[in-house]
């Protein structure tokens, strides 16, 4: 059975100990909550970090977190998130433009190499909402992964389609969603 990357970390942090005792992860969590939300790593707090699974469950908890108020952020301004190739849109056209509210999605074919573009511009205000070191990806309902990456200080994101589908046929019957990261 061959195993990812991620999963072979997994299986190895799953396996370990506690380091740190409870007044130390409650002197930590504060700090937690902040670089949740993007503040700068401290060297000794990230060592502390991987090697407490504690530690690690309350970071990912004030993570969660954050993203989840950032979802909530994001839908009372009513920026898109759900991006749909419409029917008349038929063909394999050189560019696409998908969403308005806050952020589109542009697929492009390359000049003559053919080679496929995917971009992600996000309004000023939707980016102005993005917490310092959060990302953006946009995958499909098949579970494909077309970006994903931090937006640039003028919210783009960029990323060029790795698969041998063209991305116009893939978006036939499969719609894209933008999560955060």
């Amino acid at each position: 059975m061959k195993i990812s990357e991620a999963q072979a970390l997994a299986e190895i942090l799953n396996r370990q100990h506690e380091t740190l005792e409870e007044a130390e992860i409650a002197e930590l969590e504060p700090r937690l909550a902040d670089y949740a939300r993007g503040a700068p790593w401290r060297d000794d707090d990230a060592a502390r970090v991987w090697a407490s699974p504690s530690a690690r469950r309350a970071y990912l908890g004030a993570r969660r977190a954050v993203l989840a108020e950032l979802e909530m952020r994001w839908a009372d301004r009513r920026f898109d998130r759900s991006f749909v190739r419409m029917a008349a849109d038929d063909g394999d056209p050189d560019e696409l433009v998908l969403g308005e509210a806050g952020v589109t999605v542009r697929i492009v074919r390359a000049p003559g190499s053919g080679d496929w573009l995917v971009s992600v511009a996000l309004s000023p205000d939707a980016l102005a909402l993005i917490p310092a070191g959060t990302g953006v990806r946009i995958a499909d309902s098949g579970g494909v992964t077309w970006l994903s990456g931090l937006p640039d200080r003028d919210g783009g994101v960029d990323a060029f389609w790795d698969r041998d589908e063209s991305p116009m046929t893939r978006l036939r019957t499969h719609s894209l969603t933008l999560g955060f990261v």
